[in-house]
């Protein structure tokens, strides 16, 4: 045991002592063994690098190989699946090579395997996303696998991957155009107009977004609109294929609805036909003449202000006449639209008459006068209002103008009455010189009424003009013997002088003479004028039918014309065939006249002749109620009676 320690003593101290042993007194082949060492380590490691760099090379061989193969095979039509199983291999041997991921993908596309196809070209983009081809491919199969989707009728699928690409690509129309197809597709219309909303806000030149927002607004109805959208794609490309048969259809669409409402009319539907003519105006909101044929319809109702929207907004629609380069249609419609309007405000001015509101009659009328200043009926209604007002001169220049434009004898019997009143009040205020001009244009105008010469003579007898007086009795006399006041008067002129005597005797015979044959042809006149009246009467109402739709008057004239010729017999009797065609004879001229119905009147002759009556009529009651019915100053009623106090006193 002892021995063993000091052994082992000895080698620790031996060992020691080499340590401490300085370099320079060590053995040279010590030093060399030890650098031995290190150039074997070092001759290791290179030969591994050397390893490294051979083993690279031939994976980047292979690698090149195997796609080279790959793209071979896949130019083949039969070598898909050997160029994806190449590509696989080069894949698990060079992972990070993006466009290996791109041709995988083309691959999986020929093949039809999209999902497939969109995983390899994210990968591909993911190791090289500043490649913006790998980013438009990537939109792109997104697009194209969401309409495979789509055609499948799996929308919500084909929803998901159209809006991808449009976030991928949001400046590409199509991606746009298709998102909103697959929203209209699963009903949801309103997220779909949106969409096409804000995209056309973004771009308003492009034709095509027009034409698909004019689809969605005819599924929501909205006519109008959808004719504006066609019309705008139009005005981009007038060459659009889609927006010209669009527009044909609309069109075609409103003429068949303005068809069906004018045999509505004429058959005397006319709600149906407004419901027709605001379908036709709606799907073409274009077309004036639209306009004219509801507002008639309207104005026939009775529905004044709409029926003057409607005119209003067609003569907008015809715009200015008389540029020289206008159509002759739209020409015809502003005519038609004019004239329509004038009708319409003299047919409201009347209904406010007959209510009494002259003062908006007035300026109903006023309006009408604007637009046709050549019409007389027009200033004959405004001087009724005028004279109803009691504004005698209005009245009076209303009723001479339309004198001068040719009015006929129901001007002049107007003129007789305003000048005859007008002459009255200056006789009251003593003024007999202008009444008694008053009073002479009244009988220029009417030399028929017997009060007009009576209060004439008045003048005159004021006036110390006893021979014009004279001789306006007698004419008063010569039209009506039995007036009171024409005797009363002659009994001032001539005291003691007879009626009879006067009138059938010199300068008073001549008078009579004269009277007489004037109320003879006047009468002779109304004969005939009632007669001819009867013989036009149905003529009249087939005249007034045609102008109420003037516009149409061709189309039904030739319905009736082909309809009778249907109806008339080949072989038959021969008055059969004389009455058929004596029946064409009668209805298609009036209706070839393209007349416009007269204007309504406020008052007829008769009717304003009778309002003056029934006023003086009431008034002469009212003075005789008060003359009969006067108050008694002597009390005859009953008295009290005495008190019985009082009756006991007196006892």
């Amino acid at each position: 045991m002892a021995s063993s320690a000091d052994d082992e003593n000895e080698s620790k101290s031996a060992e020691s002592s080499r340590i401490r042993t300085p370099i320079s007194s060590m053995d040279s082949s010590m030093i060399v063994s030890d650098m031995g060492d290190g150039l074997a380590t070092r001759y290791d490691e290179e030969t591994a690098s050397s390893h490294s760099m051979s083993m690279t090379k031939i994976v980047d061989a292979k690698t090149t190989q195997l796609y080279a193969e790959a793209r071979q095979a896949a130019a083949q039509s039969d070598g898909l699946e050997s160029a994806l199983a190449k590509l696989n291999r080069a894949l698990s041997l060079r992972p990070q090579i993006s466009q290996y991921y791109a041709d995988r993908a083309e691959i999986f596309i020929q093949i039809a395997d999209f999902r497939s196809a969109i995983l390899n070209l994210k990968k591909a983009h993911s190791l090289d996303p500043k490649n913006s081809t790998l980013f438009e491919r990537l939109a792109f199969a997104n697009f194209f696998y969401g309409q495979i989707l789509f055609d499948e009728k799996y929308f919500d699928d084909a929803l998901t991957y159209f809006r991808i690409a449009v976030r991928m690509r949001p400046d590409r129309v199509g991606y746009h155009v298709r998102c909103a197809v697959a929203l209209s597709a699963l009903g949801r219309h309103g997220e779909c107009l949106d969409l096409i909303n804000k995209r056309l806000r973004l771009d308003r030149a492009n034709p095509d977004l027009y034409v698909v927002r004019a689809r969605l607004q005819e599924m929501f109805s909205n006519t109008t609109l959808a004719y504006y959208d066609v019309k705008s794609a139009l005005e981009l490309e007038g060459s659009h294929a889609e927006a010209i048969s669009m527009l044909r259809s609309i069109e075609s669409k409103a003429v068949e609805m303005k068809d069906a409402a004018v045999q509505q009319s004429l058959s005397g539907n006319s709600k149906d036909a407004l419901q027709r003519l605001t379908s036709a105006i709606q799907t073409n909101p274009s077309v004036a003449s639209y306009h004219v044929l509801r507002g008639t319809i309207y104005r026939r109702l009775g529905d004044f202000e709409s029926a003057v929207d409607d005119f209003l907004i067609a003569l907008d629609k015809c715009g200015e006449i008389g540029d020289g380069d206008d159509d002759d249609d739209d020409v015809e419609t502003s005519r038609s639209a004019q004239r329509q309007l004038v009708l319409t405000y003299n047919d409201f001015a009347v209904e406010c008459f007959t209510k009494k509101y002259y003062n908006e009659a007035v300026v109903l009328l006023n309006k009408a006068i604007k637009a046709e200043k050549a019409e007389v009926g027009l200033y004959v209604n405004r001087g009724d209002c005028f004279y109803c007002m009691r504004e005698l001169a209005f009245s009076l220049a209303d009723y001479q103008q339309a004198l001068d434009l040719g009015g006929d004898g129901d001007v002049r019997s107007r003129l007789s009455v305003v000048h005859g009143e007008m002459g009255v009040n200056e006789f009251e205020a003593g003024r007999y010189d202008k009444a008694s001009e008053h009073f002479t244009s009244a009988i220029d105008n009417n030399g028929l009424i017997p009060r007009y010469y009576v209060c004439r003579a008045h003048c005159r007898y004021a006036r110390d003009e006893a021979t014009g007086a004279l001789d306006d009795v007698v004419a008063a006399l010569a039209l009506q013997p039995e007036n009171d006041d024409a005797v009363a008067l002659l009994q001032r002129l001539c005291p003691g002088q007879k009626v009879d005597a006067l009138l059938r005797r010199g300068r008073g015979a001549e008078i009579a003479a004269k009277f007489r044959e004037r109320i003879e042809s006047k009468s002779g006149f109304l004969n005939r004028r009632s007669v001819e009246s009867e013989e036009e009467g149905v003529e009249t109402v087939a005249r007034q039918l045609a102008a109420s739709i003037s516009f149409d008057l061709e189309r039904v004239e030739s319905q009736q014309v082909d309809r009778t010729s249907e109806e008339t017999p080949l072989d038959g009797d021969k008055d059969v065939v004389d009455a058929s065609v004596a029946k064409r004879r009668v209805v298609a001229p009036s209706l070839s006249r393209r007349r416009v119905p007269d204007l309504k009147a406020c008052m007829k002759e008769r009717e304003f002749h009778a309002e003056i009556y029934y006023g003086k009529k009431k008034m002469d009651l009212m003075v005789e109620r008060v003359l009969r019915k006067r108050i008694v100053l002597d009390y005859v009623g009953p008295r009290l009676a005495k008190s019985p106090m009082n009756a006991v006193t007196s006892m």
